[in-house]
């Protein structure tokens, strides 16, 4: 994380927040060589998410041959999909509002004002990461 200056105000996202909650539904649904991928491009997002991945003690690339795919991803679209399809949402809204509120704290001068506010993704489990019905029985627990 950066290092604040006094007069500094932002908001981010608290990736290491969300992949936690996402890698342990992951291994909880059997997962047990949870990989990550992530998109080419050279901002600040691989980077952030790899390096929240490595914290986390995730450090597999290797992919097993039958993938759970648990996408960073606001499209609704994986809702809708056979089998819908779990994703992890950085929270756009929250993250418009916070940084709504941190603006007019800061145009308005409000003391005791929290200026880096971390928001946390939020995992929405779905059937694509949901153990194996065969898993599932075989284990005594229910689907």
């Amino acid at each position: 994380m950066p290092q604040p200056h006094w007069c500094d105000a932002w908001v981010l996202t608290d990736y290491e927040a969300g992949l936690c909650p996402m890698l342990d539904h992951l291994a909880q649904s059997g997962a047990r060589r949870i990989g990550l991928f992530l998109p080419l491009h050279d901002d600040a997002y691989p980077r952030l998410i790899a390096h929240a991945y490595r914290v986390l003690g995730a450090t597999n690339t290797a992919c097993p041959p039958s993938c759970r795919s648990t996408p960073i991803s606001e499209d609704p679209d994986y809702a809708t999909t056979n089998p819908l399809v779990t994703t992890l949402s950085l929270s756009p809204d929250r993250m418009g509002t916070e940084a709504v509120d941190l603006l007019i704290a800061v145009i308005n001068a409000r003391g005791g004002v929290d200026r880096c506010r971390l928001v946390q993704p939020v995992p929405t489990p779905r059937r694509s990461t949901r153990r194996p019905a065969t898993d599932a029985r075989r284990s005594g627990r229910p689907e």
